[in-house]
């Protein structure tokens, strides 16, 4: 799945409002929603939220006659051929501009669109979607419910008096870069997104796509404090990615090292490149400036730092520091451009593989359970599966998904029946669960849902395959 769920804050402040009439303006666009319904018609899950039931009735109503139509069929097989999902459709929506009719913008950077879209299917997908878009009348549909997108944009608006906007540019000393963009998308179910369009000349369009999933006893969307995390990430872009662009060369030797010995997990995130890592772990040190300044505790702080290590991040506390360096010496530095010769040099003289073997060190592990994997005798009398770990673990976090065989060799879970960790060591959490006689069970236990008491993840995710006598 592609999408930017793992720039969502785990932890939330409770700011009280500020002022200051927000520069960002959330808004509900035709392009966002033309391709966002186009998907749900194809019946992507992602694309398919009745979060906003009088809307999503409209849509299936207006639309019923284009079900079966040449490009919804082209859009289901483009998201099986190509895995064209997720933030490779926003990424399209992004890209595109409607006038007399839809085409790409132009003077676009050749790879401007995510990869998943191929030359060949671009052009077929625009001139499907322009005979899908007159023959439907889209634009009376959006017209005809701009009285909605009004609503939602100024819901929207109520949340963005929580962000501090004053921050940014005391902090960077300077106005952020042309052309951020906040889309309200009303049918996205599958998260927020931030995709951009990249022209030739070095500018770019940058949008987060925040999607709805919330409406009040009107039926009308409404939002929450627990987007705000993403605006203030997405917002940090503006400013964060011109300073790369222009320091990259400086950083990629070692960047392109740092990348290598985290390139699983950055690729699971779609951070696809080395340059793409470092957009996204200056944006997020600066996430922790803001939220330092917003007197998160000390403690708070720790835990997302190391939540970014966990993500691939490795050096985000000692960019961190240097930040924290670059307050301190404002009359010398005025801006964050002057002091990035600083942040350079200092990521210069970091050794990849030797953070990465301490970060290593410092996880958690699994080191033992009272069913081994791959066994072939267990007894199916066993009502609990424990499992121990090498260090005390944050009693609040647990979870499992299915294992490498699949849904249908996970264990039944008995009802209203609690998972429980051992309170006095916090080294033991057990499971409870029915098992049959003579079949394979099949569980994992995924690495970011377990957590050390100092924050750290597991090291690896551990899988557990056996079979009962």
């Amino acid at each position: 799945m592609r999408r930017t769920v793992s720039v969502i804050l785990l932890i939330f402040i409770a700011f009280s409002a500020f002022s200051q009439t927000s520069p960002v303006k959330p808004t509900v666009d035709e392009r966002t929603e033309l391709l966002s319904i186009v998907f749900r018609l194809a019946g992507s899950d992602e694309y398919v939220n009745n979060a906003i039931p009088a809307y999503v009735k409209d849509i299936d109503t207006w639309f019923a006659p284009s079900r079966e139509g040449e490009l919804i069929k082209y859009a289901q097989k483009l998201g099986k051929t190509s895995g064209v999902s997720y933030d490779a459709v926003m990424s399209m929506a992004g890209n595109l501009v409607i006038t007399d009719s839809i085409r790409l913008k132009v003077h676009l950077k050749e790879n401007s669109l995510d990869k998943r879209w191929g030359k060949p299917e671009v052009e077929k997908f625009i001139k499907l979607l322009n005979r899908f878009y007159v023959e439907t009348k889209f634009h009376e549909f959006f017209e005809n419910h701009k009285a909605l997108y009004s609503v939602a944009e100024n819901n929207f608006s109520k949340i963005l008096t929580q962000v501090d906007f004053t921050w940014f540019q005391s902090f960077y000393g300077g106005k952020p870069a042309e052309g951020f963009n906040l889309i309200i998308s009303l049918v996205n179910g599958g998260g927020n997104y931030g995709v951009k369009a990249m022209y030739n000349d070095g500018r770019e369009d940058i949008y987060a796509i925040m999607g709805s999933w919330k409406t009040d006893s009107l039926g009308q969307p409404v939002y929450t404090k627990d987007v705000i995390g993403t605006i203030i990430h997405e917002y940090n872009h503006s400013f964060c990615n011109p300073l790369i662009d222009a320091y990259f060369k400086q950083m990629e030797d070692v960047a392109g090292k740092f990348y290598k010995e985290e390139k699983d997990v950055l690729q699971q995130q779609a951070y696809g490149t080395a340059k793409t890592m470092c957009y996204e772990i200056l944006v997020r040190a600066c996430v922790i400036k803001y939220y330092q300044t917003a007197k998160l505790s000390p403690e708070a702080v720790n835990r997302m730092i190391i939540a970014e290590k966990s993500r691939g991040f490795l050096w985000i506390n000692y960019l961190v520091d240097e930040l924290s360096v670059y307050e301190g010496k404002r009359d010398k530095y005025p801006q964050l451009k002057d002091f990035m010769p600083e942040i350079v040099s200092m990521q210069n003289r970091l050794t990849p593989s030797k953070l990465k073997a301490e970060f290593d060190f410092r996880c958690a592990r699994i080191v033992s359970s009272n069913i081994a994997d791959k066994s072939k005798k267990v007894d199916p009398g066993i009502t609990e599966i424990t499992l121990k770990f090498d260090v005390p673990m944050n009693t609040t976090a647990k979870g499992l998904r299915y294992g490498k065989k699949g849904k249908e060799y996970f264990p039944e879970i008995p009802k209203n029946a609690r998972s429980k960790w051992d309170k006095e060591t916090k080294t033991e959490w057990s499971l409870p669960v029915t098992l049959k006689p003579g079949t394979w069970y099949s569980i994992s236990f995924p690495a970011e849902f377990f957590l050390s008491e100092e924050g750290y993840p597991l090291a690896e995710t551990y899988y557990l395959d056996f079979k009962t006598r």
